[in-house]
């Protein structure tokens, strides 16, 4: 999800119009990434910023009374409905409807950096083949990692301990995002 979307709740006091804006950072290569926050609105009144830390896991900065519990969880769980899509899979029903959330096709991108791990330094190199990260860690071992529409970065192919697929996966947004 990259436009705004409208989410009717049913409420006691009737029906409420919740504008969900897609959180999104756009560097100079032109792909658009996601930065799991959602910031909601009720017509010009802003509610508050909506965070993803993880497909289960969220939080909501805004004021609890404005939306309640069970208002958030049923905006919580369209929004995984909607835009649950691990980054690169894309439903064929999406591409016909929404042909802007394909990724443009961008030069392959490659760049070194060091992280630490239990107090070791791993030199990393990285080749981007968006939306994989190819990732050699000192020469030796090899994974592909890959960040789904909440910004959770995971492994599609080798092991890491979550903790350094984390680490290296921050580093990586930060080189491709340049923030």
């Amino acid at each position: 999800m990259t436009d705004p979307i409208d989410y009717i709740i049913n409420t006691t006091d009737g029906e409420r119009s919740i504008t969900i804006y897609p959180v999104t950072i756009t560097p100079t290569s032109g792909v658009q990434y996601a930065t799991g926050q959602y910031s909601l609105s009720e017509g010009v009144v802003g509610l508050g910023m909506l965070t993803f830390y993880s497909n289960d896991e969220w939080a909501f900065d805004g004021i609890n009374y404005i939306l309640s519990e069970t208002d958030l969880t049923h905006i919580v769980e369209f929004i995984k409905r909607k835009d649950h899509t691990p980054a690169g899979l894309v439903d064929e029903a999406a591409l016909i409807a929404e042909p802007s959330t394909v990724a443009p096709e961008v030069p392959v991108q490659t760049f070194d950096f060091v992280v630490e791990n239990e107090g070791i330094s791993l030199n990393v190199h990285v080749i981007v083949n968006y939306p994989l990260y190819d990732v050699t860690l000192d020469a030796s071992v090899s994974v592909q990692m890959e960040q789904d529409h909440h910004s959770n970065w995971f492994l599609t192919q080798g092991k890491l301990n979550d903790r350094l697929v984390q680490a290296i996966g921050k580093r990586i947004a930060h080189e491709v995002t340049g923030i």
